[in-house]
């Protein structure tokens, strides 16, 4: 059981049992009180705004309180005063008139409140639209129709799929037909469902649950309820009932919890009928043990996030079950198609979570209710009448379109909306390789601000699968070069290959990016719409694209190419296998033949080196911005170790590749010398041709005792050795990333680099030291005197550390790179 529920649990207990109900914080906050119902549903739409407390706090500087709705029916109300917004629930069936009695007696007790109601009713109806909408500035739904008409059918019982079957299976209801007004749609926001329950969310935090699994199929539901609720169950059991005797089925009886939730993790196949409403507990239930979810099919609704993906993330079936047996037989029969569907559930709403897009994603929400924007007063001195952005009608940035094409009702200027992205990134994984993490930050960070597709190679699916991809409002295409016979792909790339590091030669980018070309022009003709392309990884000039064939706009890069060995380290220019140099014309005359730079509309460079490679016609398109950001949750400013001293090692950090024009043999001779009068320590983080030359270097400088040489290691586990380290130190002679002096600052660590690559952007005096690239010798002296400096004026060496934190946090942070794209790309639209 998760922190988070253990708590959310005493918070029950402290509110419902014991009665207590502890005041707002101070005039200077924002104040949110929910008005609650206890109720499965309920529960759900409630917990992921209480577990976000902190960080709603944080952000916005809003106190959020619940008071039980009992009490408040009761007069039991210590909250009488003034309060920006009151989000309320009811108990679900209740006449329009009771839920409209009650909107207006808290309207009454809070006049300078906006409402919200969070709809705790399982189904897509919307019995109360008409009463509330005069009320209300939010009205909040777990699950909405796509096709708004439906709405104003008039229905056979209280839901949309009620009416299906209580018509086709004869059930006996009365006719219910509730009115939605023209102005309604623009209240009308996508919440959470019961994904975010307690009991649920914790689930999707481990990995995916693999093991035996001895159940065939699983249908274990009760069928009492309403005339068509009990006929639709029924029918769905006497299904299931026809598969005894061929497979191992469990429909029969109720189990405790825990019995259920084991028996799930050994079942194949979930089979879940629609409940009160289309989506039910059991469907998550079934993503969380990883099993194959079959359901009826769920086309006709939205939800956020978008988890229901037909035989993507569960298998679709007829409402009469016609095709019921038929897919049991065939996901039983294949189980790499099973598992595959199953995992791609689980890692979807894992992913999410995992993520923490709620926060981000309820923006609009808080806007609409007047808990955040600039344009949000501190009170609000009516519910509805402040104007507000009726272009963003819902939260979790999923839009409810009116059921007419029509003007908007409210006053307010319209927002622009979100482009939709083609990113081309074909290195794209998380993990330790530095381009495919680079490609994956993008992806999913822009994603997080605007719908994507993802055009990757298919070498990336399993890591990016693994990941949670595709990520909400996102989609991922991938392309397959794997067919080109290995002889000739080792034949090119030993001819070429770019000194970004990696084994892509433009024999293979090429097809890549044909093939890709192709793929994207069939999407188009069948439909699908972009408003600009984006080619992001690999990032080196060699990898031109004919992306703006598509008659898109095409952005480029960050690209990082075209950086040099300065002169004065000629030995390690001759170490080095990569021939840039070759590479260079061929990259040119790639760009002259594809017409990538002429046509596109923004290009990223990494540093200046490669801005001055770029054609000069094409400059003015041109801006700097580094490739890599820094995830400040993951890395930070930890408290620096206690100082060097006499019996206190000095603590080096290095990290990077082990290859040539890393420079760590001159980390290594300015090692022995610091370590032959006081005790130090130097960490080696990475892999590398250079690895075995590396570990004989310190043995010969008999320093192998305080060397230690950690492999590759992923940024978790580079945070925890830059909490333990005194200084970063980074001796390259031809940086082009600069990731890990990021981290490093991040982490307010001070940094040591050669005045050149990246490096000579990044660091100065104020974050640590820069040291001329003026030869070898040269360099080991300077890293000699500024590690003995650091044993002799620690203070000034932690003071810099700290200033690397504020820089990083200013300049260097994803949200900052991300904003300055997100504003580039409006500027090109």
């Amino acid at each position: 059981m998760s922190i988070a529920t253990l708590s959310w649990q005493a918070h029950r207990v402290s509110v419902d049992t014991l009665g207590f109900l502890p005041p707002f914080l101070g005039s200077r906050r924002k104040r949110w009180l929910f008005i609650s119902e206890d109720t499965p549903l309920g529960r759900a739409q409630l917990f992921p705004f209480w577990r976000h407390r902190a960080d709603l706090a944080a952000r916005y500087g809003i106190d959020i309180r619940e008071l039980p709705l009992s009490r408040f029916q009761a007069g039991k109300n210590p909250y009488a005063g003034p309060v920006e917004a009151v989000c309320f629930q009811a108990r679900a069936g209740l006449p329009p008139g009771e839920v409209a009695a009650l909107a207006e007696r808290i309207r009454t007790i809070f006049p300078t409140a906006r409402l919200g109601y969070f709809d705790a009713s399982p189904s897509t109806s919307l019995p109360y639209a008409g009463a509330l909408n005069p009320l209300v500035a939010a009205y909040v739904k777990k699950q909405v129709l796509k096709e708004k008409r439906l709405y104003r059918e008039t229905l056979l019982g209280d839901a949309y799929h009620g009416d299906h079957y209580a018509r086709r299976l004869r059930a006996a209801e009365p006719m219910n037909r509730w009115p939605v007004p023209d102005d309604f749609w623009s209240k009308l926001w996508l919440g959470p469902h019961y994904a975010f329950s307690p009991e649920l969310q914790p689930r999707f935090q481990g990995g995916f649950p693999n093991g035996d699994r001895d159940i065939d199929v699983q249908a274990r539901f009760n069928t009492e309820g309403s005339a068509w609720y009990a006929a639709m169950r029924q029918e769905a059991l006497d299904k299931v009932g026809e598969l005894a005797g061929r497979y191992r089925v469990r429909a029969d009886g109720k189990l405790p919890p825990a019995s259920y939730r084991a028996e799930l993790l050994r079942t194949r196949i979930c089979f879940s009928p629609f409940g009160q409403g289309e989506i039910t507990p059991r469907d998550f239930e079934a993503m969380a043990a990883g099993c194959l979810l079959l359901k009826p099919d769920l086309s006709h609704l939205e939800c956020y996030p978008e988890v229901f993906l037909p035989y993507e993330t569960y298998v679709p079936l007829a409402w009469d079950l016609a095709d019921f047996e038929e897919k049991v037989a065939y996901y039983l029969a294949h189980e790499a198609e099973r598992e595959a569907i199953a995992k791609r559930a689980c890692d979807l709403l894992r992913g999410y979570f995992g993520q923490n897009r709620f926060l981000n994603d309820v923006e609009p929400l808080l806007i609409r209710l007047g808990l955040a924007g600039e344009a949000a007063p501190a009170r609000a001195e009516a519910p509805v009448a402040m104007p507000v952005m009726a272009a963003a009608p819902m939260v979790l940035d999923r839009a409810v379109s009116s059921v007419e094409s029509a003007a908007p009702v409210e006053p307010g200027p319209l927002a622009m909306p979100k482009p939709r992205i083609l990113l081309s990134a074909y290195h794209c994984a998380p993990g330790t390789d530095p381009g495919a993490r680079i490609g994956w930050e993008w992806y999913r960070r822009i994603s997080a601000q605007c719908p994507v597709t993802l055009v990757t190679h298919r070498r990336n699916r399993p890591a990016l699968e693994a990941a949670g991809a595709p990520l909400p409002d996102s989609s991922v295409i991938y392309i397959d070069t794997d067919w080109v016979p290995d002889w000739v792909r080792r034949l090119v790339e030993g001819l070429f290959k770019h000194e970004g590091g990696d084994a892509l030669s433009p024999l293979e980018w090429q097809l890549y990016d044909s093939a890709a070309l192709g793929v994207l022009r069939r999407r188009r003709m069948a439909g699908a719409v972009w408003d600009l392309a984006h080619q992001f990884t690999p990032a080196a000039p060699l990898s031109c694209t004919r992306l703006h064939r598509l008659g898109l706009p095409v952005a480029l890069g960050p690209w990082n190419g075209a950086v040099p060995v300065p002169e004065a380290f000629p030995e390690i220019a001759l170490q080095d296998p990569r021939p840039v140099r070759s590479a260079a014309p061929l990259g040119g005359w790639f760009d002259w033949a594809l017409g990538t730079t002429r046509h596109a509309s923004l290009i990223l460079a990494a540093n200046p080196s490669t801005l001055a490679g770029l054609p000069a016609a094409c400059r003015e398109r041109c801006r700097l911005l580094l490739e890599d950001g820094v995830d400040q949750d993951r890395f930070r400013a930890g408290p620096w170790p206690e100082p060097p001293s006499a019996t206190q090692a000095l603590r080096v950090l290095f990290v990077g590749p082990l290859v040539p024009d890393q420079g760590i043999p001159m980390l290594l001779a300015a090692i022995a010398r610091v370590g032959a009068r006081s005790p130090v320590e130097l960490v080696v983080v990475g892999e590398g041709d250079q690895a075995e030359a590396l570990r004989a270097e310190a043995e010969a400088l008999e320093i192998s005792a305080c060397v230690r040489f950690k492999g590759a290691l992923d940024e978790d586990g580079v945070a925890a050795e830059l909490a333990r380290a005194h200084v970063f130190c980074l001796p390259a002679v031809r940086e082009t990333q600069g990731s890990a002096l990021l981290w490093a600052m991040a982490a307010a660590r001070p940094v040591i680099a050669l005045d050149c690559g990246i490096a000579a952007d990044i660091v100065d005096a104020e974050v640590g030291l820069l040291i001329p690239a003026t030869g070898q010798r040269s360099v080991v002296e300077r890293l000699t005197w500024a590690l003995i400096d650091i044993m002799n004026a620690p203070e000034v060496w932690r003071l810099r550390g700290k200033a690397g934190r504020v820089r990083v946090e200013s300049r260097h942070g994803w949200d900052a790179r991300i904003e300055a794209v997100m504003a580039w790309y409006r500027q090109i639209l």
